[in-house]
């Protein structure tokens, strides 16, 4: 058997995997996102059967166009919004993605350092735009005002 993997392009860590037994070869993978503005996704190798867990469906709208309608929906709500998401891939692509001050929870802090930190799974040069985009964001907790 030969197993192969590569990054899923949708989180840091993510990874599509490919076994081969000389006659066919398979290929599973979590979500997957070719285009991300944020991750690196390796081209998955030609299958016989590919598996894919998308739990997010098919989503017609590239990846850097759904980022620019995120940041001229962030830009158009100047009075502050709150946009709730897990701690690892989705908040790093908005992050990279909004376009002025923003806060994050403090306790998200030190796992997004982590992820930032993995630069082999970020596109090039995204590593030192989200480094100093989280640095100028401000810390928020539970008992603190939603900032403005």
């Amino acid at each position: 058997l030969t197993i192969r993997t590569g990054r899923s392009g949708h989180v840091v860590g993510g990874v599509w995997f490919a076994v081969d037994d000389g006659e066919s070869r398979v290929a599973y993978s979590a979500d997957v996102v070719p285009d991300s503005n944020v991750f690196v996704m390796d081209t998955i190798p030609h299958c016989d059967l590919l598996v894919l867990d998308a739990s997010y469906g098919a989503d017609p709208v590239p990846g850097t166009a759904r980022a620019r309608e995120i940041s001229q929906w962030v830009a158009r709500h100047s009075d502050g919004c709150l946009l709730p998401t897990p701690l690892s891939g989705r908040s790093l692509e908005l992050i990279a993605a909004l376009p002025g001050p923003f806060a994050i929870h403090a306790g998200m802090r030190s796992s997004l350092e982590a992820q930032i930190g993995a630069t082999a799974a970020l596109l090039p040069g995204v590593s030192a735009l989200l480094r100093r985009r989280l640095q100028e964001a401000a810390d928020w907790t539970d008992a603190d005002p939603l900032p403005s």
